[in-house]
């Protein structure tokens, strides 16, 4: 209860396709995600690394900063700071939003075809927030969990814990 209220996040540009031009940013889900919460105080929402790229990295970043949507990467730790994380996947799964569990995020994370093996122990509104696969009811996710913080933080406490036994095992 006494972090940061917004959601926070930084990702590299992973999806579905490789950058060729700048116009090809605006075709990943990552960036369709940050673009559409960029000007609401309460998100930040940046992409921190260049990757699938067939441009310097630099003309894509130069891109990025021009619509604010470029942050440089920061530790892990800085999550910490934050209450809240979206799961916002990329092409590949990644261990990243068990990291966010284990330091106490509450999570808004989208269904998926694609599992890790621990997923199957997480389950909706017990250990994250579920979501819309094109996030497009973040912020209403996002103001219920704000006029509910009691029941978030039990959530996110609970996304922790079994985060914390799937780890243990």
């Amino acid at each position: 209860l006494k972090r940061s209220i917004k959601i926070f996040w930084r990702g590299s540009t992973t999806g579905e396709i490789t950058l060729n031009t700048t116009n090809d940013l605006y075709k990943l889900k990552r960036i369709i995600i940050c673009k559409l919460y960029n000007n609401n105080n309460s998100f930040n929402l940046k992409v921190s690394k260049i990757v699938q790229n067939r441009l310097p990295k630099q003309i894509f970043i130069d891109e990025l900063k021009k619509q604010n949507l470029w942050s440089k990467p920061v530790l892990e730790s800085k999550f910490s700071s934050y209450c809240f994380y979206p799961d916002i996947p990329g092409n590949a799964l990644a261990w990243g939003s068990i990291r966010k569990y284990l330091m106490g995020n509450l999570i808004f994370k989208p269904s998926s075809q694609r599992q890790l093996y621990y997923y199957k122990f997480m389950k909706p509104w017990k250990h994250y927030i579920p979501v819309k696969e094109d996030f497009s009811d973040l912020k209403q996710k996002y103001n219920w969990a704000i006029s509910n913080m009691e029941e978030a933080s039990f959530i996110a406490w609970n996304g922790y814990i079994q985060a914390n036994d799937y780890i243990q095992r």
